[in-house]
Formats: C-alpha cells, sequence, structure tokens
C-alpha cells in the first residue's frame, strides 16, 4: 500500500451525468483529453467514471500520476489493464506475465535501447530516411501520417531485427503492421477477442509478421551469429533459472519491440510536422539550423531548434492518450482511497494541457522547452511515460524523429496541405485524422546534402540499404 497524505476511507468523487448503461462513452470516445480536463478542473486530481459498464479511477497531474508511476508492480498492475495487447505481442510475453517475468522480458530488450546503442544506429537511420526521400519527386504531395508510419517501422525493422530482414521483407512491413494495429483502441473497449473484421486483421498480421521473424531467428542459430546485435543478444540470453529464450518468445519480443517503437515515434513525429508547418516563422528557422547542420550523424542533439519542436509537440500530442494499470492492493493518495480491484486510469495526454502545469497549454510555444525535455521532480511531462515505466526506446524514438526531420527540412520546402487537422483518439495513438497532407518542393541544391550523404554512404555497407 503507498500513501501519499492523510489516510482516509473516502472513495474519489464520480462524475455524475452519464447516461445507463453507456456512462460518459459518447464525449470520452469523441475527445477523451478534452474529457478529462473537464472533469479534472470540476473535481480535482482524483475522480472517477464510467463507461460502457465499466469504472475507471483517473488520476491526472504530476503529482497524482508520479504516485501511481512509482507504486510497485504488485500495487499498480498491468497485466489485466493491457490484456488487449496480449493478441499483439503474444501470450506469454510481457503484459501477458507476472511482474518479475515482464521485468525480465524488458531486460532482455533494454541493451538495444540504452544511450550508448542508440547512438550507434545514426547512420543506418539517415541512410533509411535518404533512401525513402530519394524516390521522391522534384515536387508533389505525401501525406504525413503515412509517411511517419511507413519511415517508423523500417528504421525500427532495420535497427531491431537487422538489414537482411528489412531488405528481404521491404515493402510488405507496412500493410502489416497497418493490418496488426487494425483494433486500436476497440480492443481495451470491447474486449480483445470478439469476431470483429478489426481483430481478424490484426490476428493474420501477427501470424505472418512472426513467421517472417522467425525465419531470420533460425537463420541466425544456423550460422551462429548475426550481423544484428539485438537479434545476437537474444539468442545469447538466459532466463535467471538458466533456460534459453525460445523462437516464439524471440520472436515476439522483437515484434512488440518494434511495435512499440511505431506507434510512438510515427504520432511524434507527424505532429512535430503538423505544428511546425503550422507556424512558418518557427519552420523557416528550424530549416535554417538543418542547412548549417553539415554533418548529422556526428551529434544531432546540436539541433537545439529542432529538439525543441520535437518535445513541445510530444506535450501537445503524446502518443498515448491513455495508461490503465490494475489496483492489485488498496492505494491511498490525497486523502481517496482507490480499493482494490479498480482500474486506474492516467492520461499523459490531459496531464499535459492542465493550466497549472503548462501556462496557455493550447499554445505551441516550444520555448518553454529552452533547455530541451523538462528536468522538474515530479516531471509534468508524460509523452513517454514516467517514474520507473519510462518508456525504455524514448531515446530511440527522440533521434529518430530528429533525423526524419533534418533530413525532410535539408533536401525540400515544405507546406502544410489540410488546415484543420486533429488527433485520431480511435487508433492506438493519437496520430493525426487523415488526410495530412504536405506538399514538398525539393531543394535546387541540397543544403548539406552532399556531405550527410557521404558520411551515410561510408558509414553503412551498400549491402545494408
Amino acid at each position: 500500500m503507498t500513501v501519499t497524505q492523510e489516510v482516509s476511507e473516502s472513495a474519489p468523487p464520480e462524475l455524475g451525468g452519464g447516461l445507463p448503461v453507456l456512462g460518459h462513452v459518447v464525449p470520452f470516445s469523441r475527445d477523451p483529453v478534452k474529457f478529462l480536463v473537464g472533469a479534472q478542473q470540476e473535481l480535482g486530481d482524483i475522480f472517477s467514471f464510467r463507461v460502457l459498464g465499466r469504472k475507471f479511477t483517473v488520476v491526472c497531474g504530476p503529482k497524482a500520476s508520479d504516485a501511481v508511476f512509482r507504486a510497485s508492480d504488485h500495487t499498480m498492475g498491468r497485466k489485466r489493464a493491457y490484456r488487449s495487447m496480449t493478441p499483439v505481442f503474444g501470450k506469454g510475453v510481457l503484459f501477458d506475465l507476472p511482474p518479475e517475468q515482464f521485468k525480465e522480458h524488458v531486460g532482455f530488450l533494454q541493451p538495444a535501447l540504452a544511450a550508448k546503442s542508440v547512438s550507434g544506429y545514426r547512420a543506418a537511420m539517415l541512410d533509411e530516411v535518404e533512401n525513402y526521400v530519394a524516390g521522391w519527386d522534384t515536387e508533389g504531395t505525401v501525406d504525413l501520417v503515412d509517411v511517419m508510419s511507413e519511415l517508423s517501422i523500417f528504421v525500427a525493422t532495420r535497427c531491431m531485427i537487422g538489414p537482411v530482414f528489412r531488405r528481404r521483407v521491404g515493402p510488405r512491413l507496412a500493410p502489416l503492421f497497418d493490418d496488426l494495429k487494425a483494433a486500436g483502441r476497440l480492443g481495451w473497449l470491447v474486449g480483445e477477442n470478439l469476431p470483429l473484421p478489426a481483430f481478424r486483421r490484426r490476428d493474420r498480421a501477427r501470424t505472418t509478421l512472426i513467421e517472417l521473424i522467425t525465419e531470420e531467428i533460425r537463420a541466425a542459430r544456423a550460422n551462429g551469429s548475426t550481423a544484428d546485435p539485438l537479434v545476437d543478444h537474444l539468442l545469447k540470453s538466459r532466463y535467471s533459472d538458466g533456460r534459453g529464450l525460445t523462437d516464439d518468445v524471440m520472436a515476439s519480443l522483437l515484434l512488440a519491440v518494434v511495435v512499440a517503437g511505431e506507434h510512438n515515434t510515427a504520432a511524434v513525429a507527424a505532429w512535430t510536422g503538423v505544428l511546425l508547418l503550422q507556424d512558418p516563422s518557427r519552420a523557416t528557422r528550424v530549416a535554417a539550423e538543418q542547412a548549417r547542420f553539415s554533418a548529422p550523424t556526428d551529434d544531432i542533439r546540436a539541433l537545439g531548434e529542432l529538439r525543441r519542436c520535437v518535445t513541445e509537440a510530444g506535450r501537445m500530442h503524446p502518443p498515448t492518450t491513455l495508461l490503465l494499470r490494475d489496483a492489485d492492493e488498496d492505494f491511498l493518495y490525497n486523502g481517496y482511497r482507490i480499493a482494490r480491484g479498480s482500474t486506474v486510469m492516467l492520461s499523459p495526454a490531459a496531464s499535459q494541457r492542465l493550466v497549472h502545469v503548462f501556462p496557455d497549454p493550447h499554445r505551441y510555444d516550444p520555448d518553454r522547452f529552452p533547455d530541451g525535455p523538462h528536468n522538474a521532480n515530479p516531471n509534468p511531462l508524460l509523452t513517454f511515460g514516467g517514474g520507473g515505466h519510462r518508456c525504455t526506446g524514448m531515446n530511440f524514438a527522440y533521434q529518430e524523429i530528429m533525423i526524419m526531420w533534418n533530413v525532410l527540412f535539408r533536401h525540400f520546402e515544405l507546406e502544410l496541405v489540410d488546415s484543420d487537422i486533429r488527433p485520431d483518439y480511435n487508433a492506438t495513438t493519437a496520430i493525426p485524422i487523415k488526410p495530412c497532407r504536405v506538399r514538398y518542393r525539393r531543394r535546387t541544391p541540397v543544403p548539406g546534402g552532399e556531405s550527410a550523404r557521404t558520411s551515410a554512404e561510408t558509414s553503412t555497407p551498400k549491402s545494408e540499404s
């Protein structure tokens, strides 16, 4: 049990005004962020509401969120809350495990996502993005959501599963991942195993992807090693009892790390572009910064203007609108008792739109982060989670997004075609609703282009492109 303030037996206040059986499903589904911010203003940082017969207890704001993030996994569990992810990640993997085994699985993936490892992916990331845009015409129109989703999938599979796999599977990857995430948020609202078309597409896509990844693993076993360090690491990994990982578990972990990376990266990358291009003066400043930067593989963190824009995009539109936890023990906060058995909801998106946390929260203002991501304690910036469960791939995602936009601004003049772009809250992550079109015109000559391209070509073997 976690106690943060005075002990009380009071249950959190419940939001009134819902419909019989349906509860607040209509306003919550239409715009969960607006709904939760309004409820927080009415009831405070802890309250409950009902959707389709389910009761959710919401904690909102940095202090309340931090208290839940810092609770032990035995107090605030995730297995039941994230059962909708089991058909995606697989049975007996990650969220489908008890806390200790979950940590063990995450530990198998951490070496590939550590800061020192992430920097080693720069050349491959740059080469992947350069190759992607090399096929674009001199001018044209693309959908930003599609571009960022495809790039995120291609980069993640190349870095996490390997260049051979990326080259072998090629253009099949993006459609498969589209089907894999077809169920969106429907899974945890109505159940993850109903005979719905979206769920059938999800299951077929997972079966195909696992088969393709397993082929790569078996080839690596047969050869005794692989060019990809993560696959190599998983082949050598052992559970605490000395057992090795089965091919199915390895394939499921590799799929999970790509799925998690694609979801989060694509959403923040797309919003970075939307918000930037809606502010032409700032877009001009960012483009000028990219033109002056001649060696993106050296230290992408030096792009301060761009980094602030990525951080602010993540504040305004974090990829994970909602996070769920299971209260497996009674939990006390701010004079209220969250009873054992409750489903607890956190919302980074709502917390980052509270006026007492970020002044004028609906205004796009990258300068509110002069030194990059926020460092206050508790951290009000929950773009990639918080506490002990902050996303292990955060550094990978930031680096990838920065490289994407560095390449795009160096090569193209960009203009947003669609003016009124809103979040798609029915998607797995809060990506912009399509169409989200950008008009591009290739720059001539490309500022810094030759030196950047030469760096990628000399750092990455041709066989890996």
